[in-house]
């Protein structure tokens, strides 16, 4: 992660999400607990700075991994969320995170267990890497054990591009928003 002040710029670029997503993952496959339930729509460009997002989805996985005991599965979802949006969604079934504690994750220094080890910025880099490109970083989550938490993250659609980008093929197939 990130130290306190230290979020790179981000570097704008269009890709699909859905490619970035899927090599994320089988990266992650070669240490980690297999994914329960990944939903990937294709074909989803969006304008964005892929290496942070990458990150983004390290730090949400990481933590799904981290507080939701192993048996519990951990699954991500990647589709469009509106007109002007595409969305990324890390969901597991582990404690939950209370409503009093919501308010202020994505803060600074902010940590819902003080047992587990970090440092309270790993959620405040997300939403800043995230805001940074014009998306949108929250959690949903009931606080009841077992319920588990959802994060999502939003990023640009890019408006109007054809999916055929940087030797990327969609067949026969033209985003336009």
């Amino acid at each position: 992660m990130y130290a306190e002040d230290d979020v790179p710029t981000p570097r704008c670029e269009v890709f699909r999400l859905d490619h970035v997503v899927q090599t994320f993952l089988r990266y992650v496959y070669t240490f980690a607990r297999p994914l329960v339930g990944v939903q990937i729509q294709e074909n989803v460009v969006v304008v964005a700075d892929a290496a942070q997002v990458q990150q983004v989805l390290r730090n949400l996985l990481y933590n799904a991994f981290k507080y939701a005991p192993s048996e519990v599965p951990v699954s991500i979802e990647v589709g469009i969320w509106n007109t002007w949006f595409a969305y990324v969604c890390v969901r597991d079934r582990g404690p939950g995170i209370p409503p009093e504690q919501r308010s202020n994750l994505f803060q600074k220094f902010s940590r819902t267990c003080k047992t587990a080890h970090g440092t309270g910025l790993g959620l405040y880099n997300c939403r800043r890497m995230i805001e940074n490109v014009g998306g949108t970083i929250w959690v949903e989550s009931s606080g009841v054990e077992g319920e588990g938490s959802s994060f999502y993250f939003t990023l640009p659609l890019c408006q109007g591009h054809n999916t055929e980008i940087e030797g990327q093929h969609a067949p026969n197939q033209t985003l336009m928003f």
